[in-house]
């Protein structure tokens, strides 16, 4: 099948072979694989992702070429996404080359909305794909790329890519022996190369074409080496919640000396310990680095799970849609914003009238209401316990302090014991990272929220949705349950059960759903969590000092930011490209909250 794109009127890939065409032009022209021969990171940028042809192939001779040790990070821009479907039309004649690869990326299918995705293909090989104007996205990527694959469709069909403002940012983004490759040798490409700093000449090109275009960034230089590799580090997580079990997925095969400590007997014993969590972004009427924020990891995390569960275990994920009531002018005036200012295909989000949204839910409905349609429900229990290798969780293990001695960091019982001495600490453990002398200051405060968990009414078993109002309700998924919630009580760290709290849930669901029916709960069937939160509300993730990360504050929406937060750290500690624009990352660093003179 060729594959055209109509903005342009141009193929995606060669018609003679599309596989073969990448070979030559980008895996040959960049010198590869033995260019990643002895590099323990690899990354390349693309201009074009298309159908990902380019990133099935490189990602395809990587695992079959790499060392145990090594990682590749393939960052690519991309102005129109192409659905999976297409993807896979197009590319069918190549699929016992590429099918694997082409295959998991598909499984975690990005979704079509603005900005950075992270796509795990496995442990070492992961696609950033970033959407939108490569004139503008290119200026909020931070990396340093070993290799530039100038894709997309040729400059007479697309000369709005091939700007002063994108060779200015390539520069940017490479150092000294940088090389590139690209299929066109248009006069104007090969200049506006030349003049950033690139050593350009003209090379064979594939079938039909005449020449291509490869070339090298300044001087070549020395491959560069980390001083240690992750695999020789030790390294430990306080916290065997969502934050900390996330986190252990994402490094574990890539630092085999890492220990968790977790204060409880179980994983999951403090707040991530609820039966069931709804899965929706937290969005703000006009673009924000929170919002973006949010909706990174809302996509981040609905791509990651439905993999998992589909792939390696039961942990409760199932996608039914979330609708938002719109109960008031604010919440009316903020849903327009949402659909009207941040860009999403109304694939993702869109407004539904009380009828439409009635036969979504399986009951009815009398107001308008925002529609996620990924929108989901998932067990954080399950999360943890499945994330996690029990066999490296030290339960019953309370650090009490942390300090750092000879570079590294020490991690101390009450009686001041040296429990453990590592390399790397990450402190995954909410308001239990308080006493420690280099987290103390952070304006970090408890929530309390307690759930309920509802037998379902005549009415409400035929719910099929998750409901979200002044409080939230699943459909009857847990155990076939309903799980009602939550409280939000700032400042109250108590977790037993109240009847008030159960009232309350109760009492939000039937004023705002009075259609689903007499359903009831007692004292005994909830839970209660304290969820730790910011004075800005925004999480807290990110380096603190040489060796110490934290993820933390993640309120109520840890389903979601435990995982981004868990890429951010993880790329930070094994080198690999920063996956967040750098607004996101100042908004959720720790430095944002300077420690008292």
């Amino acid at each position: 099948m060729t594959l055209i794109c109509p903005d342009y009127d141009d193929v995606y890939f060669s018609k003679e072979s599309g596989f073969d065409e990448t070979q030559h032009v980008f895996i040959r022209g960049n010198k590869l694989p033995e260019s990643w021969a002895d590099r323990p990171h690899t990354t390349i940028a693309e201009a074009g992702f298309g159908t990902g042809l380019n990133a099935y192939v490189t990602a395809t001779l990587f695992e079959e070429t790499r060392a145990p040790h090594q990682t590749l990070d393939f960052i690519s821009f991309e102005k129109k996404l192409l659905s999976p479907e297409n993807i896979k039309q197009a590319l069918e004649p190549w699929e016992p080359r590429i099918g694997l690869m082409m295959h998991k990326f598909i499984a975690q299918a990005p979704l079509d909305i603005p900005g950075f995705q992270v796509i795990n293909l496995t442990p070492h090989i992961r696609i950033i794909l970033v959407l939108g104007d490569i004139n503008d996205t290119i200026q909020h990527v931070s990396a340093d790329v070993n290799f530039w694959y100038l894709d997309g469709f040729t400059p007479a069909k697309n000369p709005e890519m091939w700007s002063d403002t994108v060779f200015e940012n390539i520069a940017r983004l490479s150092h000294p022996g940088t090389s590139f490759a690209t299929f066109t040798a248009a006069g104007f490409v090969k200049r506006g190369l030349e003049t950033v700093g690139f050593n350009v000449q003209k090379d064979k090109g594939f079938g039909h074409k005449r020449d291509m275009m490869t070339g090298v960034y300044g001087p070549p230089s020395e491959t560069r080496h980390e001083d240690t590799p992750p695999t020789a580090r030790k390294a430990a997580i306080i916290g065997a919640g969502l934050a900390g079990a996330t986190l252990y997925n994402r490094l574990h095969e890539h630092i085999p000396n890492l220990t968790v400590y977790e204060a409880g007997t179980t994983p999951a014993s403090g707040a991530s310990g609820n039966l069931l969590g709804m899965i929706n972004p937290r969005l703000s009427a006009k673009p924000s680095p929170e919002s973006t924020f949010y909706a990174q990891a809302y996509a981040q995390a609905t791509q990651s799970l439905n993999m998992y569960q589909n792939t390696q275990g039961d942990i409760g994920y199932a996608q039914c849609g979330s609708l938002i009531l719109q109960t008031d002018p604010d919440k009316k005036r903020r849903f327009s914003g949402y659909i009207s200012e941040l860009g999403w295909n109304k694939d993702h989000i869109h407004m539904t009238s009380a009828a439409d949204a009635s036969a979504l839910a399986g009951i009815t409905i009398e107001q308008e209401c925002l529609y996620y349609p990924q929108g989901a429900v998932v067990s954080p229990r399950k999360v943890c316990t499945s994330y996690l290798d029990s066999a490296q969780v030290q339960f019953n293990t309370s650090i009490h302090a942390i300090q750092k001695h000879n570079g590294k960091w020490q991690l101390l019982s009450e009686a001041e014991d040296i429990i453990d001495e590592v390399d790397i600490l990450v402190l995954a453990n909410g308001l239990g990272c308080l006493p420690y002398a280099a987290t103390e200051h952070l304006p970090l405060y408890p929530v309390r929220g307690q759930t309920s968990f509802a037998e379902p009414s005549e009415k409400s078993r035929t719910l099929k949705t998750n409901l979200c109002y002044s409080g939230t309700c699943t459909p009857p998924l847990a155990e076939g349950k309903h799980v009602l919630g939550a409280s939000f009580i700032r400042y109250d760290d108590d977790t037993d059960l109240r009847d008030a709290d159960h009232a309350g849930n109760m009492d939000m669901l039937s004023e705002n759903f009075p259609a689903i029916g007499d359903i009831k709960t007692h004292e005994n069937n909830g839970w209660a969590g304290i969820r730790t939160c910011s004075r800005d509300h925004a999480p807290v993730i990110g380096k603190i000092d040489d060796g110490l990360y934290i993820s933390a504050a993640h309120g109520s929406h840890g389903i979601i930011s435990s995982h981004l937060a868990a890429d951010i750290i993880s790329s930070e500690i094994l080198g690999r490209a920063c996956p967040c624009p750098p607004d996101v990352m100042q908004r959720i660093s720790p430095a944002r909250f300077k420690p008292k003179s």
